[in-house]
Protein backbone atom coordinates (compact mmCIF):
# COMPACT_ATOMS: atom_id res chain seq x y z
CA UNK A 1 0.00 0.00 0.00
CA UNK A 2 1.47 3.16 -1.12
CA UNK A 3 2.83 5.89 1.47
CA UNK A 4 -0.10 8.07 2.82
CA UNK A 5 -0.13 11.74 1.74
CA UNK A 6 -1.40 14.63 4.04
CA UNK A 7 -2.31 18.04 2.58
CA UNK A 8 -2.83 20.95 4.77
CA UNK A 9 -6.35 23.34 3.74
CA UNK A 10 -6.58 27.00 2.78
CA UNK A 11 -7.75 27.98 5.90
CA UNK A 12 -4.64 26.17 7.87
CA UNK A 13 -2.15 28.07 5.99
CA UNK A 14 -3.57 31.47 6.71
CA UNK A 15 -2.85 30.22 10.52
CA UNK A 16 0.03 29.68 9.86
CA UNK A 17 1.10 32.89 8.74
CA UNK A 18 0.43 34.43 12.11
CA UNK A 19 1.04 31.52 14.19
CA UNK A 20 4.65 31.52 16.32
CA UNK A 21 6.90 29.17 15.62
CA UNK A 22 5.94 26.89 18.63
CA UNK A 23 2.57 26.80 18.19
CA UNK A 24 3.46 25.97 14.50
CA UNK A 25 4.69 22.72 15.87
CA UNK A 26 2.19 21.89 18.53
CA UNK A 27 -0.52 22.62 15.56
CA UNK A 28 1.33 20.19 12.94
CA UNK A 29 1.58 17.01 15.69
CA UNK A 30 -1.81 17.14 16.37
CA UNK A 31 -2.57 16.65 12.54
CA UNK A 32 -0.12 14.23 12.29
CA UNK A 33 -1.12 12.54 14.87
CA UNK A 34 -4.12 11.94 14.47
CA UNK A 35 -3.57 10.81 10.94
CA UNK A 36 -1.34 8.47 11.76
CA UNK A 37 -3.80 6.81 14.91
CA UNK A 38 -6.42 7.01 11.79
CA UNK A 39 -4.35 4.78 9.52
CA UNK A 40 -2.98 2.41 12.11
CA UNK A 41 -6.22 1.86 13.49
CA UNK A 42 -7.19 1.07 9.86
CA UNK A 43 -4.30 -1.55 9.13
CA UNK A 44 -4.80 -3.25 11.84
CA UNK A 45 -8.45 -4.88 10.81
CA UNK A 46 -6.68 -6.43 7.68
CA UNK A 47 -4.75 -9.21 6.97
CA UNK A 48 -1.25 -8.88 5.65
CA UNK A 49 -0.40 -11.31 2.87
CA UNK A 50 3.07 -11.71 1.38
CA UNK A 51 3.03 -7.48 1.74
CA UNK A 52 -1.03 -6.81 -0.10
CA UNK A 53 -3.92 -6.58 1.89
CA UNK A 54 -6.86 -9.15 1.98
CA UNK A 55 -9.42 -6.66 4.00
CA UNK A 56 -10.92 -3.05 4.62
CA UNK A 57 -13.44 -2.06 2.17
CA UNK A 58 -10.68 0.51 -0.21
CA UNK A 59 -8.34 -2.30 -0.51
CA UNK A 60 -11.00 -5.13 -1.94
CA UNK A 61 -10.29 -6.00 -5.47
CA UNK A 62 -12.00 -3.99 -7.88
CA UNK A 63 -14.75 -6.73 -9.80
CA UNK A 64 -12.53 -7.65 -12.85
CA UNK A 65 -14.82 -6.86 -16.61
CA UNK A 66 -16.03 -9.84 -17.96
CA UNK A 67 -14.06 -9.36 -21.38
CA UNK A 68 -11.55 -10.21 -19.81
CA UNK A 69 -6.33 -24.01 -16.58
CA UNK A 70 -3.47 -28.98 -13.11
CA UNK A 71 -6.36 -30.92 -13.33
CA UNK A 72 -8.35 -30.84 -10.16
CA UNK A 73 -11.96 -32.03 -10.75
CA UNK A 74 -14.58 -33.90 -9.08
CA UNK A 75 -17.10 -34.95 -11.38
CA UNK A 76 -19.62 -35.01 -8.96
CA UNK A 77 -23.42 -34.57 -8.54
CA UNK A 78 -23.64 -30.57 -7.50
CA UNK A 79 -26.57 -31.44 -5.60
CA UNK A 80 -23.88 -31.96 -2.65
CA UNK A 81 -22.49 -28.59 -3.60
CA UNK A 82 -25.52 -26.73 -3.56
CA UNK A 83 -26.16 -27.89 0.41
CA UNK A 84 -23.19 -25.81 1.22
CA UNK A 85 -24.89 -23.02 0.02
CA UNK A 86 -28.61 -21.53 1.81
CA UNK A 87 -31.53 -22.92 -0.23
CA UNK A 88 -32.35 -19.46 -1.05
CA UNK A 89 -29.27 -18.33 -2.19
CA UNK A 90 -30.22 -18.59 -5.79
CA UNK A 91 -32.50 -15.59 -5.28
CA UNK A 92 -30.24 -13.90 -2.87
CA UNK A 93 -27.76 -10.90 -4.10
CA UNK A 94 -24.87 -12.72 -4.73
CA UNK A 95 -22.68 -10.16 -2.70
CA UNK A 96 -21.00 -10.73 0.40
CA UNK A 97 -22.71 -9.36 3.12
CA UNK A 98 -21.44 -6.88 5.34
CA UNK A 99 -20.69 -8.70 7.78
CA UNK A 100 -18.62 -11.44 5.62
CA UNK A 101 -16.62 -8.20 4.42
CA UNK A 102 -15.44 -7.25 7.92
CA UNK A 103 -14.35 -10.78 8.52
CA UNK A 104 -12.72 -11.12 5.82
CA UNK A 105 -10.91 -8.15 6.15
CA UNK A 106 -10.22 -8.96 9.74
CA UNK A 107 -9.15 -11.96 9.15
CA UNK A 108 -11.53 -13.52 11.52
CA UNK A 109 -13.15 -16.90 12.03
CA UNK A 110 -16.76 -16.48 10.58
CA UNK A 111 -19.33 -17.02 13.48
CA UNK A 112 -21.07 -20.39 11.68
CA UNK A 113 -17.33 -21.63 12.10
CA UNK A 114 -16.06 -20.57 16.03
CA UNK A 115 -19.24 -22.23 16.90
CA UNK A 116 -18.35 -25.21 15.81
CA UNK A 117 -15.55 -24.49 17.71
CA UNK A 118 -13.21 -24.45 14.47
CA UNK A 119 -10.23 -22.38 15.56
CA UNK A 120 -7.12 -24.15 15.27
CA UNK A 121 -5.56 -25.75 12.11
CA UNK A 122 -7.58 -29.38 11.59
CA UNK A 123 -5.81 -32.30 10.21
CA UNK A 124 -7.04 -34.25 7.17
CA UNK A 125 -7.18 -37.83 6.13
CA UNK A 126 -6.33 -38.93 3.01
CA UNK A 127 -6.81 -42.31 0.58
CA UNK A 128 -3.82 -43.11 -1.43
CA UNK A 129 -4.31 -44.91 -5.21
CA UNK A 130 -2.29 -46.87 -6.54
CA UNK A 131 0.43 -45.38 -8.89
CA UNK A 132 -1.22 -44.93 -11.81
CA UNK A 133 -4.40 -44.02 -10.14
CA UNK A 134 -6.63 -46.66 -10.93
CA UNK A 135 -7.79 -48.11 -7.58
CA UNK A 136 -7.17 -47.76 -3.63
CA UNK A 137 -6.55 -51.19 -3.17
CA UNK A 138 -2.92 -51.89 -3.16
CA UNK A 139 -1.61 -55.45 -3.39
CA UNK A 140 1.51 -55.02 -0.98
CA UNK A 141 2.65 -51.23 0.21
CA UNK A 142 6.62 -50.65 0.56
CA UNK A 143 7.94 -48.58 3.44
CA UNK A 144 11.29 -46.87 3.82
CA UNK A 145 12.69 -44.23 5.68
CA UNK A 146 15.91 -42.01 6.20
CA UNK A 147 15.16 -41.90 10.16
CA UNK A 148 13.37 -44.10 12.57
CA UNK A 149 9.89 -45.37 11.60
CA UNK A 150 7.70 -48.40 12.98
CA UNK A 151 4.91 -50.40 12.73
CA UNK A 152 2.21 -50.30 15.57
CA UNK A 153 -0.97 -52.50 15.95
CA UNK A 154 -2.39 -52.55 19.15
CA UNK A 155 0.48 -52.90 21.87
CA UNK A 156 2.66 -54.57 19.22
CA UNK A 157 5.22 -52.33 17.68
CA UNK A 158 8.32 -53.30 15.40
CA UNK A 159 11.19 -50.54 15.18
CA UNK A 160 13.17 -50.09 12.10
CA UNK A 161 16.49 -47.95 11.83
CA UNK A 162 16.80 -45.26 9.06
CA UNK A 163 17.43 -46.67 5.50
CA UNK A 164 15.80 -50.26 5.56
CA UNK A 165 13.08 -51.24 3.71
CA UNK A 166 9.85 -53.18 4.68
CA UNK A 167 6.61 -54.56 2.40
CA UNK A 168 3.65 -55.03 4.31
CA UNK A 169 1.57 -57.73 1.98
CA UNK A 170 -1.77 -59.11 3.21
CA UNK A 171 -0.35 -61.86 5.29
CA UNK A 172 1.49 -59.74 7.42
CA UNK A 173 0.76 -60.56 10.71
CA UNK A 174 -0.36 -57.70 12.77
CA UNK A 175 -2.73 -57.33 10.24
CA UNK A 176 -4.44 -60.33 12.31
CA UNK A 177 -4.75 -57.61 15.04
CA UNK A 178 -6.56 -54.62 13.36
CA UNK A 179 -5.68 -51.96 11.42
CA UNK A 180 -1.03 -51.34 10.83
CA UNK A 181 -0.07 -47.29 12.00
CA UNK A 182 3.13 -46.48 10.34
CA UNK A 183 4.59 -43.36 12.08
CA UNK A 184 8.48 -41.67 12.16
CA UNK A 185 9.73 -39.32 14.35
CA UNK A 186 11.45 -37.23 11.55
CA UNK A 187 8.21 -36.46 10.34
CA UNK A 188 7.29 -38.66 7.43
CA UNK A 189 8.14 -42.13 5.71
CA UNK A 190 8.53 -43.18 1.82
CA UNK A 191 6.04 -45.29 -0.09
CA UNK A 192 7.74 -47.08 -2.91
CA UNK A 193 5.34 -49.02 -4.10
CA UNK A 194 3.19 -45.37 -4.63
CA UNK A 195 4.79 -43.75 -8.09
CA UNK A 196 2.46 -41.19 -9.04
CA UNK A 197 3.97 -39.45 -12.56
CA UNK A 198 6.67 -41.64 -11.96
CA UNK A 199 7.67 -40.06 -8.07
CA UNK A 200 8.24 -41.57 -5.14
CA UNK A 201 7.50 -39.15 -2.62
CA UNK A 202 7.86 -38.48 1.44
CA UNK A 203 4.78 -38.78 3.23
CA UNK A 204 4.46 -36.23 5.75
CA UNK A 205 1.83 -37.58 9.34
CA UNK A 206 0.86 -40.94 10.23
CA UNK A 207 -0.01 -43.94 7.48
CA UNK A 208 -3.14 -46.37 8.93
CA UNK A 209 -3.09 -49.72 6.58
CA UNK A 210 -6.30 -51.58 6.19
CA UNK A 211 -6.62 -54.92 5.16
CA UNK A 212 -9.84 -55.44 3.03
CA UNK A 213 -10.68 -58.36 0.61
CA UNK A 214 -10.06 -56.11 -2.24
CA UNK A 215 -6.42 -54.74 -0.84
CA UNK A 216 -4.71 -53.07 1.21
CA UNK A 217 -5.81 -49.52 1.76
CA UNK A 218 -3.56 -46.89 3.20
CA UNK A 219 -4.75 -43.36 4.69
CA UNK A 220 -2.58 -40.86 4.68
CA UNK A 221 -3.24 -38.64 7.99
CA UNK A 222 -1.40 -35.01 7.99
CA UNK A 223 -2.25 -31.36 8.90
CA UNK A 224 -4.04 -29.46 6.43
CA UNK A 225 -1.11 -26.70 5.53
CA UNK A 226 1.05 -29.87 4.95
CA UNK A 227 -1.88 -31.27 2.52
CA UNK A 228 -2.37 -27.58 1.11
CA UNK A 229 1.31 -27.61 0.66
CA UNK A 230 1.58 -30.86 -1.61
CA UNK A 231 -0.99 -30.29 -3.65
CA UNK A 232 -0.39 -26.90 -5.10
CA UNK A 233 2.83 -28.03 -6.75
CA UNK A 234 0.74 -31.26 -7.97
CA UNK A 235 -1.99 -29.27 -9.40
CA UNK A 236 -0.22 -25.86 -10.26
CA UNK A 237 3.32 -25.84 -11.87
CA UNK A 238 6.14 -23.99 -9.73
CA UNK A 239 7.13 -22.54 -12.92
CA UNK A 240 3.90 -20.59 -13.05
CA UNK A 241 5.38 -18.22 -10.03
CA UNK A 242 3.87 -17.50 -6.29
CA UNK A 243 0.92 -15.19 -7.61
CA UNK A 244 -0.68 -18.55 -9.39
CA UNK A 245 0.84 -21.06 -6.22
CA UNK A 246 -1.21 -18.13 -3.50
CA UNK A 247 -4.27 -18.53 -5.81
CA UNK A 248 -4.54 -22.50 -5.70
CA UNK A 249 -3.30 -22.50 -2.07
CA UNK A 250 -6.61 -20.76 -1.52
CA UNK A 251 -8.56 -23.12 -4.13
CA UNK A 252 -7.20 -26.08 -2.42
CA UNK A 253 -7.61 -25.04 1.40
CA UNK A 254 -11.15 -24.24 0.36
CA UNK A 255 -11.58 -27.51 -1.52
CA UNK A 256 -10.13 -29.27 1.49
CA UNK A 257 -12.11 -27.28 4.13
CA UNK A 258 -15.20 -27.66 2.86
CA UNK A 259 -15.06 -31.66 2.68
CA UNK A 260 -13.91 -31.49 6.62
CA UNK A 261 -16.98 -29.23 7.37
CA UNK A 262 -20.00 -30.79 5.51
CA UNK A 263 -19.30 -33.96 7.52
CA UNK A 264 -19.47 -36.63 4.73
CA UNK A 265 -16.34 -39.03 5.82
CA UNK A 266 -15.88 -42.70 5.06
CA UNK A 267 -15.39 -45.75 7.31
CA UNK A 268 -11.64 -44.21 7.99
CA UNK A 269 -12.35 -40.64 8.32
CA UNK A 270 -11.19 -39.82 5.08
CA UNK A 271 -12.82 -37.19 3.19
CA UNK A 272 -10.52 -37.69 -0.07
CA UNK A 273 -8.42 -39.24 -2.10
CA UNK A 274 -4.99 -37.88 -3.94
CA UNK A 275 -6.45 -38.49 -7.33
CA UNK A 276 -8.26 -35.40 -9.89
CA UNK A 277 -11.53 -37.34 -8.10
CA UNK A 278 -10.71 -34.84 -5.57
CA UNK A 279 -7.27 -33.15 -5.53
CA UNK A 280 -3.99 -34.27 -7.03
CA UNK A 281 -1.96 -34.67 -3.59
CA UNK A 282 1.50 -35.54 -3.66
CA UNK A 283 2.37 -36.03 -7.23
CA UNK A 284 5.25 -33.15 -7.41
CA UNK A 285 8.01 -32.58 -5.26
CA UNK A 286 7.64 -30.16 -2.64
CA UNK A 287 9.14 -26.85 -4.14
CA UNK A 288 10.12 -23.37 -2.65
CA UNK A 289 7.15 -21.14 -4.67
CA UNK A 290 4.55 -23.41 -3.44
CA UNK A 291 5.77 -23.62 0.71
CA UNK A 292 5.75 -20.20 0.75
CA UNK A 293 2.87 -19.60 -0.93
CA UNK A 294 0.64 -22.14 1.03
CA UNK A 295 2.51 -20.55 4.23
CA UNK A 296 1.58 -16.67 3.13
CA UNK A 297 -1.77 -17.72 2.58
CA UNK A 298 -2.33 -20.27 6.14
CA UNK A 299 -5.53 -20.79 7.17
CA UNK A 300 -7.49 -18.22 4.59
CA UNK A 301 -10.35 -20.50 2.62
CA UNK A 302 -13.12 -18.76 0.16
CA UNK A 303 -16.57 -18.36 1.27
CA UNK A 304 -20.38 -17.75 0.38
CA UNK A 305 -22.70 -16.30 2.66
CA UNK A 306 -20.48 -16.86 5.67
CA UNK A 307 -19.72 -20.47 4.91
CA UNK A 308 -16.65 -22.56 2.65
CA UNK A 309 -17.78 -24.25 -0.84
CA UNK A 310 -16.12 -26.25 -3.41
CA UNK A 311 -13.68 -24.00 -5.76
CA UNK A 312 -14.20 -26.31 -8.70
CA UNK A 313 -11.35 -25.66 -10.82
CA UNK A 314 -9.68 -27.61 -14.54
CA UNK A 315 -6.63 -27.13 -16.24
CA UNK A 316 -7.78 -25.56 -19.59
CA UNK A 317 -10.86 -24.11 -21.24
CA UNK A 318 -11.40 -24.03 -24.80
CA UNK A 319 -12.53 -20.50 -24.71
CA UNK A 320 -15.46 -20.43 -22.27
CA UNK A 321 -15.79 -22.30 -19.28
CA UNK A 322 -19.23 -23.20 -17.74
CA UNK A 323 -21.39 -23.45 -15.01
CA UNK A 324 -22.68 -26.77 -12.82
CA UNK A 325 -25.96 -27.58 -14.59
CA UNK A 326 -24.47 -30.31 -16.22
CA UNK A 327 -24.10 -32.39 -12.92
CA UNK A 328 -27.78 -31.83 -11.68
CA UNK A 329 -29.06 -29.98 -8.85
CA UNK A 330 -29.37 -26.17 -8.07
CA UNK A 331 -26.98 -24.38 -10.11
CA UNK A 332 -24.65 -22.48 -7.86
CA UNK A 333 -24.69 -18.43 -7.57
CA UNK A 334 -21.36 -17.85 -7.58
CA UNK A 335 -20.12 -20.01 -10.72
CA UNK A 336 -21.05 -17.86 -14.14
CA UNK A 337 -19.99 -18.76 -17.50
CA UNK A 338 -17.35 -16.55 -18.64
CA UNK A 339 -15.63 -15.40 -22.41
CA UNK A 340 -12.04 -16.25 -21.93
CA UNK A 341 -11.27 -15.49 -25.39
CA UNK A 342 -10.30 -11.87 -26.75
CA UNK A 343 -13.50 -11.74 -28.71
CA UNK A 344 -17.23 -11.32 -28.27
CA UNK A 345 -19.68 -13.57 -27.25
CA UNK A 346 -20.57 -16.19 -29.83
CA UNK A 347 -23.90 -18.15 -29.92
CA UNK A 348 -22.39 -21.27 -28.62
CA UNK A 349 -25.64 -22.73 -28.36
CA UNK A 350 -25.63 -23.26 -32.59
CA UNK A 351 -23.95 -26.16 -33.63
CA UNK A 352 -22.99 -24.53 -36.81
CA UNK A 353 -21.37 -21.48 -34.80
CA UNK A 354 -19.96 -24.06 -32.14
CA UNK A 355 -18.57 -26.07 -34.96
CA UNK A 356 -16.85 -22.78 -36.44
CA UNK A 357 -15.36 -22.01 -32.98
CA UNK A 358 -14.19 -25.31 -31.41
CA UNK A 359 -12.69 -25.84 -35.40
CA UNK A 360 -10.83 -22.77 -34.76
CA UNK A 361 -7.28 -23.90 -33.81
CA UNK A 362 -5.84 -19.83 -34.14
CA UNK A 363 -9.14 -18.27 -32.09
CA UNK A 364 -7.53 -15.54 -29.98
CA UNK A 365 -8.05 -16.38 -26.06
CA UNK A 366 -5.89 -16.12 -22.47
CA UNK A 367 -4.96 -19.79 -23.79
CA UNK A 368 -4.53 -20.36 -27.21
CA UNK A 369 -0.93 -21.29 -27.10
CA UNK A 370 -1.86 -23.95 -24.53
CA UNK A 371 -1.47 -27.62 -25.55
CA UNK A 372 -4.45 -28.82 -24.95
CA UNK A 373 -6.64 -25.59 -25.93
CA UNK A 374 -7.71 -27.20 -28.99
CA UNK A 375 -7.47 -31.31 -29.61
CA UNK A 376 -9.15 -33.71 -32.38
CA UNK A 377 -8.57 -37.22 -32.69
CA UNK A 378 -10.11 -39.52 -35.78
CA UNK A 379 -11.12 -43.43 -35.66
CA UNK A 380 -12.53 -45.56 -37.87
CA UNK A 381 -16.15 -46.81 -37.97
CA UNK A 382 -15.29 -50.44 -37.25
CA UNK A 383 -13.04 -49.56 -34.46
CA UNK A 384 -15.37 -46.99 -32.86
CA UNK A 385 -18.22 -49.29 -32.84
CA UNK A 386 -16.03 -51.71 -31.12
CA UNK A 387 -14.88 -48.84 -28.81
CA UNK A 388 -18.62 -47.74 -28.20
CA UNK A 389 -19.89 -51.94 -27.41
CA UNK A 390 -17.35 -52.09 -24.80
CA UNK A 391 -17.64 -48.26 -22.59
CA UNK A 392 -21.50 -48.28 -23.03
CA UNK A 393 -21.77 -52.00 -21.55
CA UNK A 394 -19.42 -50.47 -18.74
CA UNK A 395 -21.92 -47.43 -18.37
CA UNK A 396 -25.26 -49.27 -18.60
CA UNK A 397 -23.34 -51.37 -15.65
CA UNK A 398 -23.30 -48.08 -13.74
CA UNK A 399 -26.66 -47.40 -14.28
CA UNK A 400 -26.37 -43.73 -14.58
CA UNK A 401 -26.62 -40.99 -17.51
CA UNK A 402 -27.82 -43.19 -20.60
CA UNK A 403 -31.81 -43.45 -22.15
CA UNK A 404 -32.50 -45.16 -24.91
CA UNK A 405 -35.60 -45.13 -27.54
CA UNK A 406 -36.24 -47.58 -30.20
CA UNK A 407 -36.56 -47.47 -33.83
CA UNK A 408 -40.77 -47.11 -32.84
CA UNK A 409 -39.66 -43.92 -30.88
CA UNK A 410 -40.59 -46.30 -27.15
CA UNK A 411 -38.40 -45.94 -24.66
CA UNK A 412 -35.91 -48.92 -23.76
CA UNK A 413 -33.15 -50.14 -22.52
CA UNK A 414 -30.05 -49.76 -24.20
CA UNK A 415 -28.71 -52.11 -26.92
CA UNK A 416 -24.78 -52.23 -27.51
CA UNK A 417 -25.74 -54.13 -30.48
CA UNK A 418 -27.17 -51.21 -32.01
CA UNK A 419 -23.79 -50.27 -32.90
CA UNK A 420 -24.12 -52.73 -35.50
CA UNK A 421 -26.20 -50.08 -37.23
CA UNK A 422 -24.64 -46.83 -36.22
CA UNK A 423 -25.10 -43.86 -38.49
CA UNK A 424 -24.08 -40.80 -36.95
CA UNK A 425 -23.37 -39.34 -33.35
CA UNK A 426 -24.58 -36.06 -32.71
CA UNK A 427 -24.66 -33.27 -29.58
CA UNK A 428 -28.71 -32.55 -29.30
CA UNK A 429 -28.19 -30.01 -25.96
CA UNK A 430 -25.58 -27.78 -25.41
CA UNK A 431 -25.16 -26.21 -21.86
CA UNK A 432 -23.57 -22.76 -20.85
CA UNK A 433 -19.99 -22.31 -22.63
CA UNK A 434 -20.75 -24.67 -25.32
CA UNK A 435 -20.35 -27.47 -22.77
CA UNK A 436 -22.12 -30.90 -25.03
CA UNK A 437 -25.02 -31.71 -22.88
CA UNK A 438 -26.96 -34.41 -24.45
CA UNK A 439 -25.49 -36.65 -27.18
CA UNK A 440 -27.29 -39.06 -29.42
CA UNK A 441 -25.39 -41.86 -31.09
CA UNK A 442 -28.11 -42.48 -34.17
CA UNK A 443 -28.50 -46.40 -34.91
CA UNK A 444 -30.71 -48.08 -37.47
CA UNK A 445 -32.75 -49.90 -34.53
CA UNK A 446 -32.75 -46.54 -32.42
CA UNK A 447 -30.89 -43.97 -30.78
CA UNK A 448 -29.01 -43.67 -27.39
CA UNK A 449 -28.69 -40.69 -25.45
CA UNK A 450 -25.90 -39.61 -22.91
CA UNK A 451 -26.76 -37.16 -20.39
CA UNK A 452 -23.49 -36.92 -17.67
CA UNK A 453 -20.22 -35.07 -18.42
CA UNK A 454 -18.26 -37.66 -17.71
CA UNK A 455 -20.41 -40.59 -19.26
CA UNK A 456 -20.03 -38.59 -22.55
CA UNK A 457 -16.25 -38.36 -22.21
CA UNK A 458 -15.70 -41.60 -21.30
CA UNK A 459 -17.98 -43.58 -23.90
CA UNK A 460 -16.10 -41.33 -26.77
CA UNK A 461 -12.71 -41.19 -25.40
CA UNK A 462 -10.09 -42.34 -27.56
CA UNK A 463 -9.22 -46.04 -27.08
CA UNK A 464 -5.63 -45.32 -27.89
CA UNK A 465 -5.81 -41.91 -25.50
CA UNK A 466 -3.46 -39.81 -28.06
CA UNK A 467 -4.82 -36.71 -29.39
CA UNK A 468 -3.66 -34.29 -31.75
CA UNK A 469 -3.23 -31.20 -30.15
CA UNK A 470 -0.95 -27.87 -29.65
CA UNK A 471 1.99 -29.74 -28.22
CA UNK A 472 5.57 -29.14 -29.39
CA UNK A 473 5.50 -32.73 -30.57
CA UNK A 474 1.70 -31.86 -32.38
CA UNK A 475 -0.13 -34.87 -30.59
CA UNK A 476 0.09 -36.45 -26.28
CA UNK A 477 -1.72 -38.91 -24.29
CA UNK A 478 -4.47 -37.96 -22.15
CA UNK A 479 -4.20 -37.82 -18.33
CA UNK A 480 -7.51 -40.45 -18.62
CA UNK A 481 -8.99 -43.03 -20.40
CA UNK A 482 -11.77 -40.33 -21.37
CA UNK A 483 -12.44 -37.23 -24.20
CA UNK A 484 -9.95 -34.31 -22.50
CA UNK A 485 -13.34 -31.61 -22.06
CA UNK A 486 -17.29 -32.01 -23.02
CA UNK A 487 -16.65 -29.20 -25.16
CA UNK A 488 -16.14 -30.83 -28.17
CA UNK A 489 -18.45 -31.25 -31.87
CA UNK A 490 -18.76 -35.14 -33.54
CA UNK A 491 -18.21 -34.97 -37.28
CA UNK A 492 -19.33 -38.15 -39.50
CA UNK A 493 -16.49 -38.82 -42.21
CA UNK A 494 -17.79 -39.97 -45.72
CA UNK A 495 -16.04 -41.61 -48.68
CA UNK A 496 -19.04 -40.69 -51.35
CA UNK A 497 -22.13 -42.11 -49.50
CA UNK A 498 -20.28 -44.39 -47.37
CA UNK A 499 -20.03 -43.55 -43.67
CA UNK A 500 -15.77 -44.14 -42.87
CA UNK A 501 -14.50 -42.59 -39.83
CA UNK A 502 -15.39 -39.81 -37.49
CA UNK A 503 -13.51 -37.23 -35.76
CA UNK A 504 -14.03 -35.76 -32.63
CA UNK A 505 -12.66 -31.88 -32.04
CA UNK A 506 -12.60 -30.80 -28.82
CA UNK A 507 -11.02 -27.31 -27.00
CA UNK A 508 -10.21 -27.58 -23.45
CA UNK A 509 -9.15 -29.72 -20.61
CA UNK A 510 -10.74 -30.65 -17.60
CA UNK A 511 -14.71 -30.73 -16.83
CA UNK A 512 -14.62 -26.92 -17.38
CA UNK A 513 -16.46 -25.72 -14.44
CA UNK A 514 -15.23 -22.69 -12.50
CA UNK A 515 -11.63 -21.27 -12.45
CA UNK A 516 -9.03 -22.13 -14.95
CA UNK A 517 -5.82 -22.88 -14.08
CA UNK A 518 -3.96 -21.74 -17.25
CA UNK A 519 -6.13 -18.48 -17.96
CA UNK A 520 -6.46 -17.72 -14.26
CA UNK A 521 -2.19 -17.77 -15.09
CA UNK A 522 -2.77 -15.66 -17.95
CA UNK A 523 -4.80 -12.74 -16.23
CA UNK A 524 -1.80 -12.96 -13.64
CA UNK A 525 0.64 -12.64 -16.30
CA UNK A 526 -1.76 -9.44 -17.22
CA UNK A 527 -1.28 -7.87 -13.66
CA UNK A 528 -3.96 -8.96 -12.25
CA UNK A 529 -3.84 -9.98 -8.88
CA UNK A 530 -4.37 -13.24 -6.96
CA UNK A 531 -7.32 -12.12 -5.14
CA UNK A 532 -8.69 -10.31 -8.30
CA UNK A 533 -8.68 -13.61 -10.70
CA UNK A 534 -10.47 -15.41 -7.69
CA UNK A 535 -13.38 -12.54 -7.91
CA UNK A 536 -13.82 -13.26 -11.66
CA UNK A 537 -14.05 -17.17 -11.26
CA UNK A 538 -16.05 -17.09 -8.52
CA UNK A 539 -18.28 -14.01 -8.07
CA UNK A 540 -19.25 -12.15 -4.97
CA UNK A 541 -17.24 -14.74 -2.58
CA UNK A 542 -15.33 -13.82 -0.10
CA UNK A 543 -12.70 -14.81 2.21
CA UNK A 544 -12.06 -15.57 5.87
CA UNK A 545 -9.08 -16.45 8.04
CA UNK A 546 -10.40 -19.96 9.81
CA UNK A 547 -7.05 -20.37 12.10
CA UNK A 548 -4.01 -17.99 12.89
Amino acid sequence: MGQRRYSFPGSLTRVIGIVTFFELLILLCCVLGAGIRKTSGRQEQAVMISGSLIGTEAEQPAEVEETQEMPGEEAQSAQEQSNTVPTNSAQSDPMPSETEQELSAAGETSPEMAAAGTVSEPGIRVRLTVSDYSSEYHEFVTISCDGTFQLQTGEKAQIYTGGQTVTISRDHPFFQDGSIRVSSETGGVRIDSIAHRNLVNTYPGILDLYLEDAGIRIVNELGLEAYVERVVPSEMPASYGREAAMLQAVCTRTYAYQKLTNGVMDAYGAAVNDSTDYQVYNAAPVHETSSLASSDTRGIVMTWQGKPFVPYFFSTSCGYNSDNAIWGGEILPFLRTQNLTYQGEINYYSEEEFRAFIMNWDYPAYEDDCTWYRWNYTIGLEDLKQSLSERLTEQLAAGTGIRAVDSAGAECTADPLWLNGLQNIVVTKRLSGGMAGEVAILCEQGTICLDKEMVIRNVFGSPARVYINRSSQGRSESEGNYLPSAFFYPCANYEGDQLISFTFYGGGNGHGIGLSQNAAHAMLQMGLTWQEVLQFFYLGTGMTKMYP
